[in-house]
């Protein structure tokens, strides 16, 4: 297992790279979909947080309890994840969500 060191760079977020100050600053909406890590944690997130491709497909090695086996660029339509995930989505995955939940033809 590889060790993050100490400002080691481990996500950028729209283009940008923020240390903990400028996360501080932000407002709450984007603040609150930063990635805090305690000391010792293993760094994992879930593509159907923030992936929407219809085409996309790989096979997930993760081997949790709660793997799924292949994810999807449309796992997010799974009520299953939206429920785990609930309030966790990124911005515009969570407005098409909303949009697919009010409109479900679509």
């Amino acid at each position: 297992m590889d060790v993050i060191a100490g400002g080691e760079v481990v996500a950028v977020k729209g283009g940008h790279i923020v240390d903990g100050p400028a996360v501080a600053g932000l407002p709450a909406a984007i603040r609150d979909s930063a990635f805090p890590i305690a000391a010792g944690e293993e760094l994992t997130i879930d593509y159907a947080l923030f992936l929407g491709d219809p085409g996309f497909a790989m096979e997930c090695r993760c081997r949790t309890a709660a793997c799924r086996g292949v994810v999807t660029g449309t796992d997010w339509r799974r009520a299953d994840l939206r429920e785990r995930y609930r309030g966790w989505f990124s911005w515009w995955l969570q407005q098409k969500i909303t949009q697919t939940l009010d409109h479900p033809e679509r």
